[in-house]
């Protein structure tokens, strides 16, 4: 059963994602709703990949030069950062970047420049994208079951 961590502070908005994961794939889903949830969960396990909002709540941790809008952007920095030393997670775990933030300059270059090689997908959060969303997850997956 894959396990698979949903970093969103708004679970509702990803509904129809999990139902998909759930139901067709078989998905145990971990929930993390801020940056410091985030952390905790990256400490204790790996996952056969990550689901991520770029605007989630900050938590207890962050530094303050992240906004809210992009707090989710420091999760790569981190998984990439801690990788050998306090996390679980593999750096090259797949991650799917769900948010209504993709079309912004800022994350867009931010992205573009990024060290973490995991990144996926990056799709707007909207049900008009299960499609694509089904199409990255079956192809993860099916990597997963070669290895």
């Amino acid at each position: 059963m894959p396990d698979v961590l949903f970093i969103d502070d708004q679970k509702f908005s990803l509904k129809a994602f999990e139902i998909l994961l759930v139901s067709q794939y078989k998905c145990k889903i971990h929930y993390a709703v801020d940056l410091t949830e985030a952390f905790t969960k990256l400490r204790e396990r790996d996952y056969d990949f990550i689901v991520l909002d770029l605007a989630i709540s900050l938590g207890g941790e962050s530094p303050d030069v992240y906004t809210p809008e992009y707090a989710g952007l420091h999760i790569l920095d981190y998984i990439e950062r801690e990788r050998d030393e306090k996390i679980k997670v593999r750096s090259n775990v797949p991650i799917i970047i769900l948010s209504v933030y993709v079309n912004d300059y800022k994350v867009v270059k931010r992205l573009e420049l990024s060290k973490n090689k995991g990144i996926v997908g990056i799709l707007a959060k909207s049900e008009d994208q299960i499609e694509v969303f089904q199409n990255i997850v079956t192809k993860i997956l099916s990597k997963e079951e070669n290895i």
